[in-house]
């Protein structure tokens, strides 16, 4: 629903997003531009609250360091001779 709500807000007509969007269907897209002309405060808070959640995995993805990376680090800091184990 989102991308057909960014790209409606963007100017697109629904002929342009399911040209854009090859599994959306005429109906679908007229169906969700309507939805959202008629509950426009709900969709629009809907969407702020999926793009928060979606910045604040991209984020926690790329701080965490998965345990792997880190005892391969190691292992090259070790000159490679010398097995890490996790702790």
């Amino acid at each position: 629903m989102e991308l057909i709500v960014y790209a409606y807000r963007d100017g697109l007509a629904p002929e342009d997003i399911i040209r854009t969007y090859p599994s959306v269907s005429l109906p679908l897209a007229y169906g969700i531009i309507a939805y959202y002309l008629s509950h426009q405060e709900e969709v629009d808070a809907y969407v702020a609250r999926t793009e928060a959640y979606r910045r604040r995995c991209r984020t926690r993805r790329a701080t965490a360091v998965p345990e792997v990376i880190r005892r391969l680090k190691a292992l090259q800091a070790n000159g490679g001779t010398k097995a890490v184990r996790a702790r």
